[in-house]
């Protein structure tokens, strides 16, 4: 009996099968979560070229991003009025700080954002996405619009993965992401 050696494949084979299933599955696996890593990096890049050439996502907003009683004509960076200012849209919820000035979130340049990222990560939510219009100091007192450094930053997404979503393990938390552009003329279409 020690000496038969018929089956002595297949023992082998069950001894190193389990490695190589994990090691192949490990690999896809591995690949599938970096894809959606760089779907998502992406969406958050394609949004914030959005957010700054689509108008502004924050509407109310001076020439400046706060109040100034500087005449027309002037830098907005000779006003005093400088980087410190923020106006961020969370969903649909407005928050400023610096004393921006801003009356509400335009919910349809939002949408838009939130389109034009989804073409890139299909499974974004609004809630996802934070968009926030900051002091650049760039810009004229008088202009409709201000320039402002625009930031869209993605947090709370979840990655799938589907080997091991079949045995009940994940979703894995993705990491925040966030890019940020100076607007430019904000009246894009």
């Amino acid at each position: 009996f020690i000496r038969e050696t018929r089956g002595s494949t297949l023992v082998e084979f069950s001894l190193i099968a389990p490695l190589l299933f994990l090691i192949t599955f490990g690999v896809a696996e591995l690949g599938f979560f970096y894809f959606q890593y760089q779907a998502l990096d992406a969406a958050t890049r394609m949004g914030a070229r959005v957010a700054a050439t689509r108008g502004p996502a924050i509407t109310g907003m001076p020439a400046c991003g706060v109040a100034v009683t500087t005449s027309p004509g002037n830098y907005c960076s000779a006003t005093g009025a400088g980087t410190q200012w923020s106006a961020t849209c969370t969903g649909t919820t407005l928050t400023t700080s610096g004393g921006a000035v801003a009356t509400g979130c335009d919910s349809a340049i939002l949408g838009r954002i939130l389109q034009e990222m989804q073409k890139v990560y299909p499974s974004l939510a609004q809630g996802n996405v934070v968009v926030t219009f900051s002091g650049s100091n760039l810009g004229f007192v008088g202009k409709p619009q201000p320039v402002p450094l625009v930031t869209v930053q993605v947090a709370g997404v979840t990655a799938s993965l589907p080997v091991l979503s079949a045995f009940g393990i994940g979703p894995f938390p993705m990491p925040p992401f966030s890019t940020s552009l100076p607007g430019e003329d904000l009246a894009g279409t």
